[in-house]
């Protein structure tokens, strides 16, 4: 066997770790150097309780692998030995393991899986080797833990594949191997899809993350200069016995006493918000108060790009983009991602809308408050980093990139998160009529509505879509914009989409475009199926014939109807009128928005909406009314006056036909 490699993603030739050379020494010695610092020196041993993994990740994050598995009691004889195995797998994973270089997230998965079984053989005062030859041991954690069922089942065929002489230990056969993936698939086929967020619960969600920007917007002048006074002073803004024991420290004598905290809220009219945020009246709750909100500026993002989190926690300050293209601004965020690339940085760009433009500017004024109170013994920033910590533990921290999670913040997420009513649980079952969702904890009617980033990306590609899913007012005008730089940027055969999307199979336009089919088959099921409206046209007759029974039920196979518009044989787009299945581009509508000539060519892909045809012909006969005032002899009222004749004739018809029919108009 020859001298191995790290595999790792080097950013520097200088962080390159220690060669391994088993023909010298099968396991590492402590002082071996597992990861080193971008100047070459030593960032971990193999000895060390957690190996430090920063300078593997592109976004200077701080990461590291903690071998420690228990939560109680010491080190005891049995935990040493244990710690040893499982330090000598992850040696074996980072370098024996064939393929690309593991990510830290990657690296991250394994080592939690054998926490747990470190933990099983703690229990049971075996080894952990013990556990990997004993198939009853194993089922018992993948049945434990079906969420790890995928990563055992790989780590067991990893150490398989190895020499047992190499590894210092038998694995379990390969029946038993092969009895884990299947399971591994078994389990994996029922585990639960995020849920994409009810559209009430979703635009309370949206409009309470604008509220939170426009109350720190008009409090931001006051928070910012509070904070600057306080950073300025090490005794401004601290209780009277912190300030002694500062002086204590510096060996100061002092005749009297800075202002405390509260004092200073009401110097800088913040009370009130301090109070209403319900927010510690400290140092601490400045801290507070400026995380919030880049927590909020950081969910706004992801609502409004359908970024990852990590995504968005590693954007660079300047990452915002204008474009301007036939007189209008386009917004672009441009970043990277690892995710979809083995843990190697690649520039990744995502359209926005000017809500995901103005969280990303809130941003950069925090980001810019920061520095600015930065000491000289910082030094200049290598990189600046969008979302960073206003409160750097030391010099060595300053101007990384924060951690950010809205677990960690109880009050915020009472403030943003809705209680769960009735009518949400039933579009969701309308979503999924094969979930039982009132059966989950996470869905309990009255609870609130727990908010997790997948959800809002999975929500942002199902409602971003010209389908007309999205029925409720205040959500439409909240993704007018996002809907229309989606269509525009996202779409296939877009002339800009490989420009975004290219060949990254992660990148949230690709989810967009898989969307589309799902949008636009539950918003047939909800405006054709199981709608109370009275539907008109060429198609809505032939459902009525062919798939509605003598009870008016529709029997139709939803999966069968499912994968027709996934296939691209059916599909479904609001229009004013009611909606169109035509999976073509329509010639008919090009010159007239209200799609009159559906209604004079009598188009067999028109699905006419009673109650849409109402509204229109309100709206029109108000547009000639104004015409006639303004231009009463003009061609343009004449031609809107034909179009609302063409309206009110189909109106008058259908109401005619269904009087004729006994059925209610």
């Amino acid at each position: 066997m020859t001298t191995l490699e790290a595999k790792v993603s080097l950013l520097t030739p200088d962080s390159q770790p220690d060669l391994y050379d088993p023909t010298l020494c099968r396991v590492p010695p402590s002082n071996f150097v597992v990861s080193r610092n971008h100047d070459g020196s030593t960032a971990s041993t193999y000895g060390d309780l957690s190996w430090d993994r920063t300078p593997y990740n592109a976004d200077g994050r701080s990461r590291h692998l903690h071998f420690i598995y228990w939560t109680e009691g010491g080190l005891t004889d049995q935990r040493r030995c244990l710690l040893e195995e499982i330090r000598w797998i992850m040696f074996l994973i980072m370098y024996l393991r064939p393929g690309s270089p593991l990510s830290t997230s990657g690296l991250e998965g394994y080592l939690v899986t054998l926490r747990r079984l470190a933990r099983i053989a703690e229990r049971a005062t075996v080894r952990l080797q013990d556990v990997f030859s004993d198939s009853s041991l194993l089922f018992h954690e993948i049945t434990t833990a079906r969420n790890h069922a995928s990563l055992l089942a790989s780590l067991v065929g990893f150490l398989r594949s190895l020499d047992p002489r190499l590894v210092g230990f038998e694995i379990a056969g390969k029946p038993v191997v092969e009895e884990l993936r299947r399971l591994s698939r078994g389990w994996s086929n029922l585990a639960k899809q995020h849920p994409p967020i009810p559209t009430r619960i979703y635009s309370l969600i949206l409009a309470a993350l604008s509220k939170e920007l426009d109350d720190f917007e008009c409090a931001a002048a006051s928070i910012f200069s509070l904070y600057k006074a306080c950073m300025a002073d090490p005794f401004i803004g601290r209780d009277k016995s912190r300030q002694l024991a500062i002086c204590r420290k510096l060996r100061q004598e002092r005749k009297e006493f800075s202002p405390t905290f509260p004092t200073l809220l009401k110097q800088y009219g913040l009370e009130q918000y301090f109070t209403e945020k319900k927010l510690s009246k400290s140092i601490y709750g400045l801290s507070v108060a400026i995380q919030e909100i880049m927590l909020v500026a950081s969910i706004q993002v992801q609502a409004y790009t359908g970024m990852r989190r990590d995504e968005v926690l590693s954007l660079p300050y300047d990452c915002l983009e204008t474009v301007f293209r036939d007189g209008i601004s386009h917004y672009v965020i441009n970043g990277r991602v690892t995710k979809s690339s083995n843990g190697v940085a690649k520039k990744a760009r995502w359209v926005t809308s000017m809500a995901g433009r103005r969280a990303v500017q809130i941003a950069q004024s925090i980001a810019n408050l920061v520095e600015s109170v930065r000491t000289p013994e910082v030094g200049k920033l290598k990189g600046r980093y969008l979302f960073v910590s206003p409160l750097p533990r030391s010099a060595a921290t300053f101007g990384r990139p924060t951690t950010l999670h809205l677990n960690e913040f109880v009050e915020l997420r009472h403030r943003i998160q809705p209680i769960i009513l009735e009518s949400d649980l039933q579009e969701l079952e309308n979503i999924d009529p094969h979930r039982a969702w009132r059966s989950e904890e996470a869905f309990r009617l009255g609870s609130p509505w727990v908010l997790t980033g997948h959800q809002l990306r999975r929500s942002l590609a199902l409602y971003a879509q010209r389908s007309g899913l999205v029925s409720l007012p205040s959500l439409k005008r909240q993704l007018q914009h996002i809907t229309h730089e989606m269509a525009w940027y996202y779409a296939r055969g877009s002339a800009f989409a490989n420009d975004f999307i290219g060949t990254d199979k992660g990148h949230f336009g690709r989810e967009w475009q898989k969307a589309q089919p799902i949008s636009q088959y539950l918003s047939f099921v909800a405006h054709v199926l199981m709608t109370d409206d009275t539907l008109f046209g060429a198609y809505s007759n032939w459902v009525d014939r062919r798939l509605r029974n003598s009870e008016g039920i529709v029997l139709v196979d939803r999966n069968a109807t499912m994968r027709r518009f996934v296939k691209g044989e059916l599909a479904y787009r609001e229009t004013p009128i009611g909606g169109c299945i035509n999976v073509d581009e329509c010639d008919k509508t090009m010159n007239n928005i209200l799609e009159v000539g559906c209604l004079t060519n009598h188009c067999k892909n028109l699905v006419g909406s009673l109650q849409k045809l109402n509204r229109v012909i309100a709206a029109q006969a108000t547009r000639v009314q104004k015409l006639k005032a303004i231009s009463p002899n003009s061609a343009e009222l004449r031609s809107e006056e034909e179009d609302l004749k063409v309206l009110c004739a189909t109106r008058d018809s259908v109401q005619g036909t269904n009087a004729q029919e006994g059925r209610p108009i």
